[in-house]
């Protein structure tokens, strides 16, 4: 195993963005233009009969790659109160379809089939036109059953391909190489790391997401991600922006720590980011590969917040003299700097607490019943994973821009029935999770606050629902790691490394 030092962390310009395997882009690859000749399938759209109308209403589900002609709208099953859950998936798929006809129009000709009317009384033309679906996902993101259910509603009316890439690196990697074969900068969708969006957004590699608040998805998301993903041109965010992406699931970090061993050296239970400076921790704790995020915890036990800036500082009462103080006193308590060693070290008992990221260490304190995991009760960092579109999104060969079932995709994970089954931080919590607004407290300087310890002693539980979820309070305190300014960039460059921050300055 390699102990690494503080020093071996590479600051790149994109410091400011960086967490989990998202630590930012190192370079952008130049955009270059071709045309896709893909394959085509006859599918049934419906368009409405009044141009007026922007339909937006649609609930997707796993979409198949079968090949079929359907020349009208399923009705939906029928029990209980007349709306199953497939009906209802149903019900609003076909109104997605109503939507994607309603926009093919303008775009290709079509003859309409006959006339259909819909579970809620509407009356709509159905028509034959060429609809697929192309989504490319971060390996491992999307559940099956999420598959299955998007299949069953969608296989009838367009085609439906999924692929998956191991890092998000991969995939921002991709966005900017659009001349290679089946890559991902043609697809309708990419997943994209809240991280990495804004990047994404200075290099061109994405487009804003056509017609996003005319949609009936961006009506299901709450106001805090509706803030994460408007962003004006640089990337920042930019309450007047455009949409660039869609939330899809999110996670925090977390502290995992070994109770017996903490307690018979004398420690006391971990609860904040400063019990982390306990004496008897010192070379026994092991923290994920993000600088970011090691700056912003020393913020956090000064009392101040991830996303303090420069110019702030005074104004949360800290000087940067303190900051590069407690800095130094937290390097002093890591044994392991590592995104993939840190688990292993905690395994192996070389460390006794742990800092990392909520899908890691959830199944880690699952299969230990001395690990105690812990939401730090001041406030922890969040990260996401978005639907983003490429700029170079091409529909099958004859137009430009996204598949029409795009919305039928977004809509999907900001459905409340999702969230029932999305509910904890294993695989990623649904959007609709997340407390809809931030608590304007800074820290945990001033007052106790309210500490989230993560109950996972019952892992069939955690195996079928995945229902972990740090305390609602600590997540109103929790932020998403925002890209940093300049000037904010500089003064984290001169306290990760003192030697060098003069010369870089």
């Amino acid at each position: 195993m390699r102990v690494l030092s503080l020093g071996d962390w590479r600051i790149s310009e994109h410091i400011g963005t960086g967490h989990r395997t998202r630590s930012g882009p190192k370079q952008v690859i130049p955009r270059k233009r071709i045309l896709k000749s893909g394959q085509k399938c006859r599918r049934t759209c419906s368009s409405l009969r009044d141009d007026g109308h922007r339909a937006g209403d649609e609930d997707g589900h796993d979409l198949t790659h079968g090949t079929r002609t359907q020349t009208g709208i399923e009705r939906c099953e029928a029990g209980g109160d007349g709306r199953t859950r497939r009906g209802i998936f149903l019900e609003s798929t076909a109104a997605t379809l109503v939507a994607a006809g309603a926009w093919l129009r303008t775009s290709q000709p079509a003859q309409a089939i006959r006339e259909v009317q819909l579970p809620d009384g509407s009356t709509v033309f159905a028509y034959e036109l060429d609809v697929d679906l192309k989504i490319v996902a971060l390996r491992g993101s999307v559940p099956s059953d999420a598959i299955l259910d998007f299949r069953r509603a969608l296989s009838k009316y367009g085609r439906f391909q999924l692929a998956q890439k191991p890092q998000i690196a991969d995939i921002f990697e991709e966005l900017g190489q659009p001349s290679k074969k089946n890559s991902v900068a043609r697809a309708d969708a990419v997943s994209l790391g809240d991280a990495w969006l804004g990047p994404a957004i200075q290099a061109g590699l994405i487009q804003p997401i056509p017609d996003a608040e005319s949609s009936r998805w961006w009506g299901n998301v709450p106001p805090r991600w509706q803030k994460l993903v408007k962003r004006g041109l640089d990337g920042s965010l930019d309450p007047k922006g455009p949409v660039w992406a869609c939330p899809h699931r999110w996670g925090c970090t977390l502290i995992a720590y070994r109770k017996s061993s903490l307690l018979r050296a004398g420690g006391r239970p971990i609860r904040d980011w400063a019990d982390l400076l306990q004496p008897c921790l010192r070379q026994r704790v092991a923290w994920v590969d993000s600088p970011r995020e090691f700056v912003g915890a020393a913020l956090k036990s000064l009392g101040a917040r991830f996303n303090t800036r420069a110019a702030d500082l005074a104004s949360a009462g800290v000087s940067e003299a303190d900051l590069a103080e407690r800095v130094d006193r937290l390097r002093q308590q890591v044994r392991v700097f590592s995104s993939k060693e840190h688990i292993k070290a905690l395994g192996a008992k070389d460390v006794w607490a742990v800092v990392g990221w909520s899908g890691d260490l959830v199944p880690a304190a699952e299969r230990s019943g001395d690990l105690v995991l812990v939401a730090p009760s001041s406030g922890t960092a969040l990260w996401a994973d978005m639907w983003a579109v490429p700029s170079h999104a091409e529909h099958g060969s004859r137009m430009d821009g996204p598949s029409p079932l795009l919305s039928a995709w977004l809509d999907y994970w900001v459905q409340p029935s999702r969230a029932a089954w999305n509910r904890g931080l294993k695989s990623g919590a649904s959007p609709l999770l997340l407390p809809p607004s931030e608590n304007a407290h800074s820290g945990s300087r001033h007052e106790e606050q309210t500490t989230s310890e993560l109950d996972v002693a019952n892992t069939g539980l955690q195996d079928m629902f995945g229902d972990v979820l740090p305390d609602e309070a600590v997540l109103e305190r929790s932020e998403f790691l925002l890209p940093l300014d300049e000037r904010t960039r500089r003064l984290y460059w001169n306290v990760l490394h003192p030697d060098w921050g003069k010369a870089a300055v």
